[in-house]
């Protein structure tokens, strides 16, 4: 289950956590905008490389978003100051 895989808080001006589950290469991720998404089929060595990214935005952007199939897991309302 997702909410099996631990979070870890990362610095990033995009996302806020990110977890992995090596067995089923899942890769679990909480945006800043509160949404949660799971991505399937990640390989290990793309998650390390994302966790230890200068930029792990860019990273993220680069190696991960739409090339791996992701599902939404929740989308939360964070409030934001105006």
């Amino acid at each position: 289950m997702i909410y099996d895989i631990p979070l870890f808080e990362v610095e990033s001006s995009v996302l806020m956590f990110v977890g992995y589950e090596p067995i089923s290469e899942t890769l679990r991720i909480v945006f800043k905008s509160g949404s949660e998404y799971k991505y399937t089929g990640v390989p290990i060595q793309v998650y390390q490389n994302l966790c230890n990214a200068e930029s792990i935005g860019r990273e993220f952007n680069r190696t991960i978003r739409n090339k791996y199939d992701c599902t939404l897991v929740q989308e939360l309302k964070v409030a934001r100051k105006a």
